[in-house]
């Protein structure tokens, strides 16, 4: 369904008024298990001046739902991205408390979240009418939509930075899965604590061993199961319910799920974010909306055996005991598995295992999968919230030549994907066709994506120093629901996939041993932790989760920087090499006055009862003025964030100082706490950042990313006595190493005797001898040399020249490169369009005019015609070979089974290639 048939369905729904956007009502306009809120209706802030601003409206997608969304209809609701480069957003704040008009529609701004604002549609209307048939009459206030989702007077307790915070909730990209139709299929139930030294205090959140987790029985699982047609019942789910947030997972007690009973929920008062109702008193919950009763499925437990060793992680385990050799071997070991199987381009079976190698390592069928899943990535269990980026817009391209605002993501299925004349503007994908159509590296032009694609994968590799870890997980984390682990102990076990060099010889499913338990980012020496996983027979059902204990001091995640349990992940790493030599660092903990030496309130502190007694209609009769306090103090949530700035420093502090001295780790926990901020209030003191500005005023260095040209000169210097930074001595390391394998590579490639395709100057060649066609193949010549020279004009170079451009700044490259692609994009819609039908009547009666056009193009220059003319040329080159004819829809999905690589790496080996 595409987005003009979604918003009929939603328009139709929202003129029924019956919350049919919400979900669960079956099938509607022949869809079934019809939901909303699947549009995404967006502009851009731009700044004019200092103190002048524009909105600038991008085109309806599908990308996404979430709660608010589904309520209100996707058009009802405007999301708003904001600059990143604005470091006060007091002049944003100033805008963004107007009212916006949209087609004569006002809409008001009700939340902030991750570089965005989002305004609602209001029952305003400015020069038109409210319409009936448009549904118009069934409109909210901003005061009646904030009194449905989070009313005022339940939650006056909270700073209203943290009522703001609450409305993430609803924004959360989630999908309607379960109705607990009945309020008391609903229990509220206390958390698990450890041992308090003053029971009389508020329990510290580092004390709760079930913050964020609470209980669902097997026949509300079982519904969700159903609901998403997963392969088996989940043990723990993720969403938002009833106010509230977090995991909620298998009780063991309820775990039946073929009796009698309705599905029920319990959630933990760590899970309550927004107070719905005074008690649960059923006549009271009778009256809510029914919103508030369906359980918005975020995620299923996935367990993924990709997690990557960053720098953080790296510089923790060695301070804690890791020697760097054990780093370079990893290195070592992951470049052969990664590399070598790039290198085998020879033989008869080579090009399928080269085409398949080069889709796993680029992920291209994967992200194809992952876009069409249109925000259910985590829902279905697809991916882990690390490689969904809540909007799309933030995907970043893999192309090296096409940057253009329409093709923000490759892999997307749409005609961006493509330039004009179908070449995927994708590195890995456009490979993965010209070896799938026939080609082979020994192509010139093929040749040239083989390295380009290669070079990617080392690049990536060596640059970013981000270790693949082969003998390690990733998972949800959850309270142990049975009482039965020990401190320092967790269960693990996976429901269909085998650990890798698990030590568990008997049941490679289940990890046994000593491991490392670790949450990104790990700034702090304690942040990873060594335990120990056990078999624990009661807990044989929680599957594709880490189960971690509710026993010792403080909870085990709360040491894995600073994390809980409602929805965080956790990596487990069983490889010897770093397991052994590994030893826990003490706990570091928040120094006492440490928030209030470094942190000040960023406006007045306001609490929600002051905001609610402000704007009580027995106070203030006038809606309208009532209405703009609301909406000032929502959008207070605006605020600039220092996140990005707080992480640079503490690479700098980790390079300068050590990874454990005091002024490293007070800058970690400067980063923990300004992560928090939105719901805190609280900001930097401005004498606290200049001095921490002026302290960490250089470039990072070149171990620890990519410096900016247009950055700060100056380099850091290293504390005397520290030795050789691990990041340096790993980074020598690896230059060593992609040394090495660039010299093999070489050598795989000097035997290789480059040229044109000779199908393709062949056809040309055929066309241009018959007489008949002599005329019109000159017309083809004239036209397609018109059109080379205006491609060669964008480049500013003749054909020999090397296609490469020096910027002073990556904005700059940028900008460059979209001009470039607008201009190439053009240039191949004239191709593609033809020369004068008169002149090439006879080719295109006989269907050999673009042919014809191709093979033309390529004897004028191999990259030219691969630009305008890709699909064509590899269709020639395919049926040359013996073509399998599939539509587009069929092969973007089409993958190589394990048991096909095996017998083909074997005949590989039996014929020498």
């Amino acid at each position: 369904m595409n987005c003009r048939q979604e918003l009929d369905c939603e328009q139709s729904a929202l003129v029924e008024n019956q919350d049919r956007g919400l979900g669960l009502k079956g099938e509607w306009s022949g869809v079934p298990s019809w939901y909303g809120g699947k549009i995404q209706q967006t502009c851009h802030l731009q700044r004019v001046s200092e103190a002048t601003f524009k909105l600038t409206l991008g085109k309806m997608e599908m990308r996404r739902s979430h709660r608010f969304a589904r309520f209100l209809g996707s058009r009802r609701l405007l999301q708003i991205k904001l600059p990143e480069s604005f470091s006060d957003r007091t002049a944003e704040k100033e805008f963004l408390n107007q009212k916006f008009v949209l087609c004569g529609r006002v809409f008001q701004v009700f939340a902030a979240k991750e570089e965005k604002a989002y305004a609602m549609e209001v029952g305003e209307d400015y020069d038109r009418l409210p319409c009936k048939s448009e549904g118009d009459f069934y409109r909210l206030s901003l005061e009646e939509f904030v009194a449905r989702h989070s009313p005022l007077h339940l939650n006056a307790a909270q700073p209203v930075s943290k009522f703001n915070a609450r409305f993430d909730l609803g924004l959360s990209t989630s999908r309607p899965v379960l109705h607990f139709f009945l309020p008391e299929l609903i229990e509220i139930i206390d958390d698990q604590y450890a041992p308090l030294d003053d029971p009389a205090r508020k329990v510290p959140p580092e004390k709760i061993y079930t913050d964020g987790c609470g209980f669902m029985n097997g026949a509300a699982l079982k519904v969700i199961k159903d609901t998403l047609g997963l392969d088996a019942l989940p043990c723990a789910v993720q969403g938002r319910v009833f106010g509230s947030k977090g995991v909620w997972v298998l009780h063991p007690e309820h775990a039946d799920v073929y009796g009698d009973e309705l599905p029920r929920i319990w959630i933990r008062r760590s899970q309550q974010k927004v107070q719905l109702a005074m008690d649960m008193d059923p006549g009271e919950l009778e009256a809510l909306h029914p919103v508030h009763f369906i359980f918005d499925l975020v995620a299923v437990p996935r367990v993924s055996t990709s997690p990557h060793l960053n720098r953080h992680t790296i510089a923790n385990l060695h301070h804690n005991g890791v020697p760097v050799s054990a780093f370079a071997e990893l290195m070592r070991t992951d470049v052969d598995k990664m590399i070598v199987p790039l290198m085998q381009i020879k033989g008869p079976f080579a090009m399928p295992l080269l085409w398949r190698n080069v889709d796993n390592n680029e992920g291209v069928t994967r992200q194809r999968i992952l876009q069409l899943a249109l925000g259910a990535q985590r829902v279905l269990g697809l991916a882990s919230r690390n490689e969904v980026p809540e909007d799309d817009e933030d995907v970043e391209d893999d192309t090296d030549e096409v940057t253009s605002s329409d093709a923000v993501n490759p892999l997307v299925l749409s005609g961006s994907r493509y330039l004009p004349g179908g070449k995927p503007i994708s590195v890995a994908e456009r490979f993965m066709r010209l070896i799938g159509a026939g080609f082979t590296p020994e192509e010139e032009y093929t040749h040239d994506e083989y390295q380009k694609v290669r070079d990617r994968v080392l690049k990536a590799f060596f640059d970013n120093l981000r270790l693949p870890l082969r003998a390690s997980a990733e998972a949800f984390i959850v309270p142990d629901p049975t009482g039965k682990l020990r401190e320092n102990e967790i269960y693990f076990r996976s429901s269909t996939l085998a650990f890798e060099d698990s030590p568990n010889i008997y049941d490679c499913h289940l990890m046994l041993g000593d491991c490392l338990l670790y949450r990104n980012p790990a700034r702090l020496a304690s942040d990873v932790r060594k335990v120990r996983a056990v078999d624990v027979p009661e807990l044989v059902l929680y599957k594709d989760v880490i189960v971690v204990p509710c026993k010792g001091p403080v909870s085990l995640p709360s040491m894995l920087a600073g994390g809980d349990v409602d929805g965080d992940t956790a990596v487990c790493i069983w490889d010897p090499a770093l397991v052994k030599p590994f030893t826990n660092a003490e706990l570091v903990t928040v120094p006492d006055g440490f928030k209030e030496e470094n942190f000040e309130p960023e406006d007045e502190i306001v609490a929600v009862q002051t905001l609610w007694e402000d704007i009580d209609p027995a106070r203030r009769s006038d809606a309208q003025e009532r209405s703009v306090i609301l909406q000032r103090h929502l959008v207070s949530g605006v605020s600039a964030s220092r996140t990005g700035l707080y992480s640079k420093y503490h690479d700098l502090a980790m390079f300068m100082f050590g990874y454990a001295h005091e002024q490293t780790q007070r800058i970690a926990l400067m980063f923990n706490f300004i992560l928090d901020s939105r719901k805190s209030g609280m900001v930097v003191k401005p004498d606290i950042f200049i001095a921490d500005k002026r302290r960490f005023d250089y470039d990072i260095p070149e171990c620890m990313g990519e410096s900016s040209l247009a950055g700060n000169p100056r380099r850091p210097l290293r504390k005397e006595g520290l030795g050789r930074f691990v990041l340096e001595q790993l980074q020598d390391a690896a230059k060593e190493i992609e040394g090495n394998v660039k010299k093999r590579c070489e050598t795989q490639l000097s035997g290789l005797a480059v040229k044109k395709d000779a199908d393709i100057v062949a056809l040309w060649k055929q066309y241009s001898d018959v007489p008949l066609l002599q005329d019109e193949t000159a017309a083809v010549r004239d036209f397609v040399n018109d059109c080379y020279q205006k491609w060669l004009s964008i480049w500013g170079r003749s054909p020999s020249k090397r296609d490469r451009v020096f910027y002073g700044s990556k904005k700059e490259a940028q900008e460059s490169r979209s001009k470039n692609d607008a201009s190439r994009r053009a240039v191949a819609a004239e191709f593609n369009e033809g020369p004068d039908p008169a002149r090439t009547s006879v080719l295109r009666k006989l269907g050999l005019l673009d042919k014809a056009m191709a093979a033309c193009a390529y004897a004028a220059g191999r990259k030219f015609a691969f630009d305008v003319a890709f699909t064509q040329l590899t269709l020639i080159k395919a049926e040359k070979c013996g073509i399998a004819p599939t539509t587009e829809l069929m092969s973007n999905f089409l993958t190589m089974p394990a048991s096909a690589v095996k017998v083909l790496t074997s005949r590989l080996e039996v014929t020498g290639g």
